[in-house]
């Protein structure tokens, strides 16, 4: 598929303040749907690390956990970490962190490993990359340009214009750009994102994402 630029205003930029459904997008998990326990606990170490614990959890690295315990516990640690934005800021937050708890995995390490520093070749292993993370959705690249990338996600209960927006934005920033992301809504689970990205001067890649 391609993008002409009569299409570049379909991609508008993020209104984070806007409200969000939480029973809404609770209802959107498809039955048996699960994802991969690295990145409940990648959640729960991010409240430690800011000082706001969730106790009496934990999770093991490759064990499915339920798509709905997910939800929850975005929402969960959103609303812990950054109390004081709209709860759809604290998921894009949230998200953030997402790509680097995978790339720092023990399966993660040994695909993106290949990459390097290199952020075009990280868009070449994006459909993988949410294959390792959870059972439902799809990722895929529509079109590749230099500096600029179009991703469609499709199937994406968890907050695909929240904690989605966050996973592409931690993509880029892990490899040292500034991301600039702009979204087309397809549906309550589906959208293509036109992600481009900058140079940060005096950056280099980051293992995690602040």
């Amino acid at each position: 598929m391609s993008y002409d630029d009569a299409a570049e205003s379909d991609f508008v930029a993020l209104d984070m303040s806007s409200p969000l459904d939480i029973d809404a997008h609770v209802a959107l998990v498809p039955p048996g749907a699960t994802v991969k326990g690295m990145q409940f606990q990648a959640l729960l170490d991010e409240c430690a690390r800011r000082g706001k614990p969730i106790a009496g959890r934990r999770y093991l690295g490759f064990r499915d956990y339920p798509g709905t315990e997910l939800v929850e516990l975005l929402v969960l640690t959103a609303e812990r970490v950054w109390p004081d934005v709209p709860l759809r800021e604290g998921l894009r937050r949230v998200g953030r962190i997402a790509y680097p708890t995978l790339r720092e995995s023990l399966l993660g390490s040994v695909v993106f490993k290949a990459i390097g520093n290199d952020i075009p070749r990280l868009w070449s292993l994006i459909e993988k990359g949410y294959a390792l993370s959870a059972s439902s959705g799809r990722a895929r690249v529509l079109e590749h340009r230099d500096l600029e990338v179009i991703v469609r996600l499709e199937d994406m209960y968890s907050f695909v214009d929240a904690w989605h927006v966050g996973i592409l934005e931690g993509g880029v920033l892990t490899y040292g750009s500034e991301p600039d992301v702009r979204i087309r809504k397809l549906g309550p689970t589906a959208a293509d994102f036109r992600v481009r990205w900058s140079p940060l001067p005096g950056e280099g890649p980051a293992s995690r994402v602040r």
